[in-house]
């Protein structure tokens, strides 16, 4: 019989661990009071009216219909532009809790499937690296019954399209974030700083008819109306409380102070991606995107997988270091100060970190801005 290698056996360890973790993870989901209590957002826009989904009136008569019997009292108003409803449609034949169930698991297959891009296009360390089963924002973000890792594995994909030179399909595929607009305002600036204008013109006429289709879906009235009046329809969801450069200077008491400091930092680390190469610089945007945003929630924050699997790619100790830090902390939702003074660090270390010109793909080729190319001895 053929000896196991030390690697061999420390990867069955590291997968053992990492099994262990996200075991608990689905122990505390089954047991935890408020399982799901964000899913409303999407199982209710599911059953509501498409013409009448941003209408507050409609949307919590809807709820008490449809959340009826469920134990669920609480339902959060549906924040995408309508045309992203009509992928939730498939819900409406399933109980709340059905539901609930296929998308939690959708959210983990996401996640797998962003990890397996990252590992397989650039090389990034996943398998038996317990830090991934330890990320709060991921994991958590399922058992509340969010949609960031969807978000995430987007990203990731765009990534892997523009890395490849396919700026089609990469723009295309970018434009999806839309669905989250208010987060990813810095990436179409990205994409001009780097000259990328295929790849920009394909998201600007996606993205057009995101919302062109968004507007003969419902009166765009409703969605603008209900935008400024968010924070009266969530509970707990609030400057102070808010991930990112808004959150901090609130709690500092330098509220007036936000829009200089998110100027400031979005510019520094949009000239830093500037002189990166495109993988790297992609991954610093996301970042800058995530500290930089106006508003933001602990499980938006589930998209920096990426930068951080791109991060610890370059292989610098001291980045390295900083990213398993971040990664590993928990409780994201309640320790949002701490959080955003650790991933500034962490932002700071990445736009200075040596390491390797470009992560590296699979087959050894450089991620760069042109399509791929097989190395020959």
């Amino acid at each position: 019989m053929r000896a196991h290698s030390p690697r061999s056996s420390s990867n069955a360890i590291w997968a053992a661990v990492t099994l262990v973790i996200v075991g608990g993870w689905v122990f505390w989901g089954a047991n935890y009071r408020e399982t799901a209590l964000d899913f409303t957002m999407f199982y209710v826009a599911a059953h509501a009216p498409i013409g009448s989904i941003h209408d507050q009136a409609v949307f919590q008569e809807t709820a008490r219909r449809v959340l009826a019997g469920t134990g669920v009292k609480y339902a959060s108003p549906y924040v995408r532009p309508a045309v992203f409803a009509l992928a939730l449609r498939w819900m409406r034949g399933l109980s709340y809790w059905e539901a609930y169930r296929i998308w939690a698991c959708l959210q983990f297959v996401f996640y797998g499937a962003t990890l397996w891009a990252l590992s397989r296009r650039f090389r990034v360390r996943v398998l038996g690296f317990y830090p991934w089963a330890l990320f709060f924002p991921a994991f958590f973000g399922i058992i509340t019954g969010q949609d960031s890792l969807a978000v995430g594995l987007v990203l990731c994909l765009a990534l892997v399209m523009l890395a490849d030179g396919r700026d089609e399909a990469g723009g295309a595929l970018l434009s999806l974030t839309l669905c989250k607009f208010n987060l990813f305002l810095l990436m179409p600036v990205y994409l001009a700083l780097k000259k990328r204008y295929r790849a920009l013109a394909v998201y600007g006429v996606c993205g057009a008819v995101l919302a062109g289709v968004s507007a003969l879906l419902e009166p765009p009235s409703l969605y603008l109306a209900l935008l400024p009046d968010i924070q009266r329809y969530t509970i707990g969801f609030f400057p102070k409380n808010m991930l990112g450069l808004r959150g901090l200077c609130t709690t500092l008491g330098w509220t007036a102070a936000y829009p200089v400091a998110a100027l400031a930092l979005s510019t520094y680390l949009l000239v830093m991606s500037r002189r990166m190469e495109f993988v790297r610089g992609f991954g610093m945007v996301v970042t800058a995107c995530v500290l930089c945003a106006y508003h933001i929630g602990w499980y938006d924050a589930a998209v920096l997988a990426l930068p951080f699997g791109l991060a610890l790619a370059l292989g610098d100790p001291g980045l390295r270091l900083m990213t398993v830090c971040v990664m590993v902390i928990p409780f994201w939702n309640v320790m949002r100060t701490s959080e955003t003074l650790l991933l500034l660090g962490f932002a700071m270390l990445y736009s200075g970190a040596p390491g390797r010109a470009a992560p590296t793909s699979a087959n050894g080729s450089e991620a760069s801005t042109r399509p791929a190319k097989s190395c020959k001895n």
